[in-house]
């Protein structure tokens, strides 16, 4: 018999309840890390960027990258104010309202 080099499972087949955890468990573990991943591109996508943490960092980069943000900023604004045409797209509708409210 080839010996198991992994794991023991024989607490899986002995133990219909415990079998049930487990993979409840794993199942579970695996919905947080999509979660994980969802958020991360949802987050992309309606700001451009990732985000970060500034754990690790020295000051000095911190203010760097800071002012280096402000001045795409900048570069952004400028870029929209020299575009031909107008910015506002509603021609001067009032917004749709779908909703009902409860009387």
């Amino acid at each position: 018999m080839v010996p198991r080099l992994l794991i023991d499972t024989s607490p899986l087949r002995e133990s219909p309840a415990f079998a049930r955890l487990w993979w409840g468990l794993g199942l579970s573990s695996l919905g947080t890390q999509l979660t994980v991943v969802a958020v991360g591109l949802e987050v992309y996508d309606l700001t451009g960027t990732l985000g970060y943490d500034v754990y690790g960092y020295s000051q000095n980069q911190i203010i760097n990258d800071v002012l280096d943000l402000y001045e795409r900023h900048l570069a952004f604004l400028y870029m929209q104010q020299t575009q031909p045409g107008d910015s506002d797209l509603s021609d001067g509708a009032e917004p749709e309202r779908t909703w009902s409210e409860d009387n």
